[in-house]
């Protein structure tokens, strides 16, 4: 196996070469214009590439997949529409994201996965918090004894891009004063 060196000096021991090879069919040596001069079946063209890098897909979908998560909602964002919004929003480490329609967090999921601080609200108590029925579940009841988020980011080691801001909003409401909540 010959060892490939690039302008660094650096080696690369283990690389994938293609070659493709391209060969003159019948249809196109059987042109008669005087021009033509191919033969049937004759070699016409060879086209070689070296394998440079992988891409990491596979292995993100894999590690964010939904069975691995410990709560999931009725409406679960699939992990590849939800990382498809995340690049569509042009994620990127340092942007805030906001999710206003919350759920189960896949969304804020694939947005802290980019690097992007990631927060957001819902309006289904139960549902931010990870309680009550989960299809995951069965028909047994769930009731996790944190927030249901802060399990999630930290089961996905993105927690540092966790946005408390939930607990915060909690805590807000729960201080106003009952007569001058809305119901």
């Amino acid at each position: 196996m010959a060892k490939l060196t690039d302008d660094a000096g650096e080696k690369f021991e283990n690389h994938q070469v293609a070659l493709v090879y391209e060969f003159v069919s019948k249809a196109i040596a059987s042109d008669l214009r005087p021009s033509n001069h191919l033969i049937p079946g004759a070699l016409h063209k060879v086209y070689h590439g070296i394998l440079v890098g992988n891409s990491v897909r596979r292995e993100l979908l894999a590690f964010y997949n939904l069975s691995r998560r410990e709560y999931l909602g009725n409406t679960t964002m699939d992990v590849r529409l939800a990382g498809l919004m995340a690049n569509c929003g042009l994620c990127r480490p340092g942007s805030l994201v906001w999710d206003p329609f919350l759920g189960a967090g896949g969304l804020a999921l694939a947005a802290s996965a980019s690097g992007a601080l990631a927060g957001g609200c819902d309006i289904d108590y139960s549902l931010v918090h990870g309680l009550g029925m989960s299809p995951k579940a069965g028909k047994v009841s769930m009731s996790l004894t944190s927030i249901q988020f802060f399990v999630l980011f930290l089961f996905y080691i993105t927690l540092h891009f966790y946005l408390h801001f939930v607990l915060i909003v909690y805590i807000l409401i729960q201080k106003i004063p009952t007569a001058t909540r809305m119901v």
